[in-house]
């Protein structure tokens, strides 16, 4: 590449923006389509709409017509706008990872998506967003082969530590049912939608009428709430499918290589210094077969699409090849050996009194709209559900501490077990309520370097008092002196 001269991306980079765009616009268009065949006037707001987003569709092609990059000495240089002109430079020290991705349309046209983050946040850096496969490749090998950290990709694979089976992404469906977000999105464009909502009440009407009945048969609703469950089943397993097609976990000199998807594909490499938090969850129905879904949360970004700061290493993985993932995640840090320690049974009372207000509220506005015995009995139930759920909650809960790193699980029907290590607490906080404090109990929060804001801690809940502040000491203790030792390795 010569310096000072700045290289254009592909031309077909107006095109994928163009679909983009489209994309973004889906909900408006399909609005507009409905409306043009069902001879309703559309919203005047929704052709405005319409219009604002095709200017925004040649406003984003002629910007792509702007973009350019190039390499100049130690950092790389990209140079973007039309009005106002932004140039951003990156030093390739800095530079964390580099992915490799393809929507569909990429893939017909025989292209790729360079992303390049550094460890300035949950997001790619710089974006090149359509070059030649070839083309991305040498541009991968400068970045990476002049950054020291990034000499990974360059490096064969060495081993294969998973890889999804269709069975596996089908199961993984089948138990994240996503028929909520089907509905929420069907009603959502229903509201939208000029009399759709009209329209479809009519449609119901005229179907009871014309079946004889003056109300609508409970069967109705029982077929109806069967088809919504299960359509959103179907569609879970299909999305799966879709999104984790291939999705394989594989070693590079030491750190984390993922690669899947079907029709938007996606290669990363996560270096294993970046990993904050090892944490697994399990689903209710996941439980009784074993089986649980393996995330890390990790410093810089290397999430691209992924939600928060979380990275996928597993989208379901049996119990007996947990363990083994979770060490290679950890560095090889123990897990197998953890001495378990289960929080005080006292602690039910700490989170149930809250249930129990809500439970006796819905009783009182139960038994004031029909009948007392009827609130009563609703308020008995949700008690005894509610009881019953928080006493599995406390006996799954439970912590463990060595030297290398801090454990803790907790949860009944999500059930989640967490790993920091102790070189990554960035710091140590007790917290207790005012009804803690009366049942001896305190919670110790251990903070990490993690991006996501939700997912940076690991939260030690309801731990005897004298135990917490003991744990708290003994943890930030020792996580200073290994944080000593890596910097020192280094």
């Amino acid at each position: 590449m010569i310096e000072g001269e700045f290289l254009r991306v592909h031309p077909s980079t107006v095109l994928i923006a163009l679909v983009e765009q489209i994309r973004r616009m889906l909900g408006v268009i399909i609005i507009l389509v409905i409306s043009t065949f069902t001879a309703r006037e559309g919203d005047p707001n929704e052709i405005l709409f319409g219009a604002l987003g095709f200017i925004a569709v040649i406003f984003a092609a002629v910007q792509y017509f702007s973009f350019g990059y190039r390499v100049v000495g130690d950092h790389l240089e990209t140079r973007s706008g039309i009005l106002g002109r932004h140039v951003r430079i990156v030093p390739l020290a800095r530079i964390q990872n580099v992915n490799i991705t393809r929507t569909w349309v990429h893939r017909i046209l025989g292209l790729v998506e360079l992303q390049i983050e550094t460890a300035s946040g949950a997001g790619a850096e710089v974006k090149i967003g359509a070059l030649q496969e070839p083309d991305a490749h040498r541009l991968k090998e400068q970045l990476t082969g002049i950054s020291a950290p990034s000499e990974v990709f360059a490096a064969p694979v060495q081993a294969v530590h998973y890889r999804a089976s269709v069975r596996d992404l089908i199961f993984a469906g089948m138990t994240e049912n996503r028929a909520f977000v089907i509905v929420a999105s069907a009603f959502g464009l229903i509201a939208f939608t000029p009399g759709g909502d009209d329209a479809i009440i009519d449609a119901l009407v005229d179907w009871v009428k014309g079946h004889g009945y003056d109300a609508m048969p409970w069967w109705v609703y029982a077929l109806g709430l069967l088809a919504f469950f299960l359509l959103g089943w179907i569609l879970s397993i299909i999305f799966t499918l879709v999104q984790f097609w291939g999705f394989e976990l594989s070693e590079h000199d030491g750190k984390l290589r993922r690669q899947y998807g079907l029709i938007n594909t996606f290669e990363n490499v996560v270096p294993r210094g970046r990993i904050q938090i090892v944490r697994s969850t399990q689903s209710f129905v996941q439980s009784w077969f074993g089986y649980s879904k393996l995330h890390a949360e990790t410093a810089g970004s290397f999430v691209l699409n992924e939600q928060g700061g979380k990275t996928l290493l597993a989208p379901l993985v049996l119990g007996k090849d947990q363990a083994d993932l979770k060490q290679l995640a950890l560095s090889g840090r123990d897990i197998r050996h953890l001495d378990w320690r289960a929080i005080p049974r006292r602690a039910f009372w700490v989170h149930w009194r809250w249930s129990a207000l809500v439970g006796l509220a819905i009783g009182a506005g139960v038994g004031y709209r029909w009948e007392w015995l009827w609130g009563a009995g609703v308020a008995a139930v949700y008690l005894l559900l509610s009881a019953w759920g928080q006493a599995m909650a406390v006996r799954r809960s439970a912590f463990a501490v060595n030297d290398e790193l801090v454990a803790g699980r907790k949860g009944w029907l999500l059930h989640q077990v967490e790993y920091l290590p102790l070189a990554r607490i960035q710091a140590v906080n007790i917290d207790t309520s005012p009804f803690q404090r009366r049942l001896r109990l305190a919670t110790v929060t251990l903070i990490s370097a993690a991006v996501s804001p939700s997912g940076r801690t690991v939260v030690l809940q309801d731990m005897e008092a004298a135990e917490a502040e003991e744990l708290a000491d003994r943890v930030f203790r020792l996580s200073q002196e290994q944080a000593r030792d890596e910097k020192s390795e280094v």
